[in-house]
């Protein structure tokens, strides 16, 4: 999350659009160097952060994903469940 917060817009950011929101997804493992002790650095992340940028510039981090998902259909029930908060 640290690095999402750091530089939303980065290259490693996948922006996909739903229901008119453009959500970042950036997969955990692109930051595994960077986890310090405690815990460690996780050998072989399968997690990604799902997030949105709000029309005030603060990240809303909406959920998180695992590689074996439905990326489609988690992402929608995300995105979902967000709107519904806003």
């Amino acid at each position: 999350m640290e690095d999402v917060a750091k530089d939303p817009e980065q290259a490693l950011v996948d922006w996909k659009r739903f229901s008119r929101l453009d959500i970042g997804i950036y997969r955990i493992s692109h930051s595994r160097t960077h986890v310090e002790d405690p815990p460690g650095r996780v050998r072989n992340p399968k997690h990604a952060v799902v997030f949105s940028i709000a029309h005030d510039g603060v990240i809303d981090f909406i959920g998180i994903l695992h590689e074996r998902m439905l990326h489609v259909r988690a992402l929608r029930k995300i995105v979902r469940s967000y709107q519904d908060d806003l």
